[in-house]
C-alpha cells in the first residue's frame, strides 16, 4: 500500500516540506506505522504521514521549538 505524507530536511538556515509517496515497508512500527524508520537519524530527513508532525519537525529544526 502507498500513503501520503511529507518529508522534511534542513536545519536552522532553511527547511524544506516536500510531499512525499511512503509504502508500508518505509514505515516503522515504533510509530504505529506513522512515521519513516529514518527518522531515527537526526541528519537525515524525515518521513511523516502526519501534517502536524511534519510542522512540529520543521519548528524543531528552525529552532523555534
Amino acid at each position: 500500500m502507498q500513503f501520503p505524507g511529507w518529508s522534511v530536511e534542513g536545519d536552522k538556515t532553511g527547511v524544506k516540506i516536500i510531499p512525499q509517496i511512503f509504502d508500508e515497508t518505509e514505515l516503522s512500527e515504533a510509530s504505529n506505522w506513522r512515521e519513516a524508520h529514518q527518522n531515527e537519524d537526526s541528519d537525515l530527513p524525515h518521513g511523516y504521514l502526519d501534517w502536524e508532525a511534519a510542522i512540529a519537525d520543521a519548528r524543531r529544526r528552525l529552532g523555534l521549538d
